[in-house]
């Protein structure tokens, strides 16, 4: 019996590699289409590696958008809403248990960034920043306090 080995190609899409590093992009469309000329296959086949190859740069593409849409100041509206929450000021929020550590753990974190991109800001984001910490701040204490006259 005469073994007739079949050729193909394995081509590894995947963006990223074993340890977690984006690959370079690679070029799928010249590696088949030689291959598909060789075996003397149609066009049709030439037509998918196109699509696909624009499917790739397209996914790519909204990938790198999509990872643009957060910005310093998204990140500092994030951490302040969560703050609101637990301090149970937050809107659209009802009967949020108040947890008084997890806030103030998260003005904390807001005032550690404030100091860490000291300098590092536009003037927009600086202002964001100073006014949401110390709003935070005097919510926080006005939530304290009325936290601890209910004890008494």
């Amino acid at each position: 019996m005469e073994e007739n080995p079949s050729k193909f190609k394995v081509i590894d899409r995947r963006r990223f590699d074993s340890e977690g590093n984006e690959k370079e992009s690679v070029d799928i469309s010249q590696n088949q289409t030689s291959e598909v000329k060789e075996n003397g296959t149609n066009s049709r086949v030439e037509n998918q590696v196109s699509s696909e190859k624009d499917r790739i740069v397209n996914e790519q593409k909204h990938y790198e958008e999509e990872n643009l849409s957060v910005s310093f100041s998204t990140l500092v509206l994030s951490l302040a809403q969560q703050a609101l929450i637990h301090l149970g000021e937050a809107t659209g929020v009802p009967g949020a248990p108040i947890d008084l550590e997890a806030a103030r753990n998260t003005i904390d974190v807001l005032d550690v960034l404030k100091h860490k991109t000291k300098g590092n800001l536009t003037p927009e984001e600086n202002e964001l920043i100073q006014n949401i910490t110390s709003t935070l701040k005097l919510k926080y204490v006005d939530v304290m306090g009325r936290f601890q006259s209910k004890k008494t």
